[in-house]
């Protein structure tokens, strides 16, 4: 295609039936199949980062994400949207989806792009594993982040749910395990998230703005991605 793609793939480790001989005994194929299930190019080819994101500063980093998808920089991003640990319950997480697309709808009235940030897998169907939203309710997303709380851990989605979205619109889309402390390699500083300016604060999400435009570079070769409290370069 003349750039970077993205590729989903499956392979089937089973043998199978091929056809049968003259004896009407079965003939297999005992190696692996692989298919391809899509092939496209990465819409975003541009403003690429090569450095080796997991050997910069943490301390100036509001996220660190070893598992990601997406690629390019953008410093255009100021507000965040995000589930508030000390509120959330798996018990009430529909009502934490109406929360996100309320707040959703009014960044998308004000052309403003957003992070996002909430425990478990985003679009689930399982209301207890996470928040069961439809991709219309967080569509003005720039960045969606899944993460651990210290007494909820799920296996992340990886953006499964929304997959097609994610990579036509190169909105990334990070795991966060662990995370509740810079010691971790991936990591979320929630002290530092706790002292913007809120905009709104709702039952269980808040939505704050930061005084400078965080500078996000994803790096869609490693898979690594980082967010910077600030531009940094």
């Amino acid at each position: 295609m003349g750039s970077a793609v993205e590729i989903e793939f499956a392979i089937s480790m089973q043998p199978r039936t091929e056809a049968r001989s003259a004896e009407g005994s079965h003939l297999q194929n005992n190696k692996p199949v692989f298919y391809f299930l899509q092939l496209k190019p990465l819409i975003q080819n541009t403003g690429k980062d090569t450095k080796p994101l997991e050997l910069l500063d943490k301390e100036k980093s509001f996220v660190f994400s070893s598992r990601s998808m997406g690629n390019g920089i953008d410093a255009s991003i100021t507000d965040i949207v995000w589930v508030d640990p000390e509120a959330f319950s798996n018990l009430h997480t529909t009502l934490i989806a109406e929360e996100i697309a309320g707040l959703n709808s009014i960044l998308k009235e004000n052309n403003r792009r957003y992070i996002l940030i909430g425990p478990g897998r985003w679009g689930t169907r399982d209301f207890s594993l996470g928040i069961p939203v439809n991709f219309t309710q967080i569509s003005f997303s720039r960045v969606i982040i899944e993460t651990d709380l210290p007494n909820f851990s799920v296996e992340p989605s990886q953006g499964s749910h929304f997959f097609h979205n994610v990579t036509s619109m190169n909105i990334g889309y990070l795991s966060v395990s662990g995370g509740n402390s810079k010691k971790d390699t991936d990591f979320i500083d929630w002290e530092w998230l706790k002292t913007l300016h809120c905009e709104k604060k709702l039952q269980f999400c808040k939505w704050s703005r930061a005084k400078e435009p965080m500078n996000i570079i994803m790096n869609g070769r490693s898979g690594n991605t980082v967010i910077f409290k600030q531009q940094q370069y």
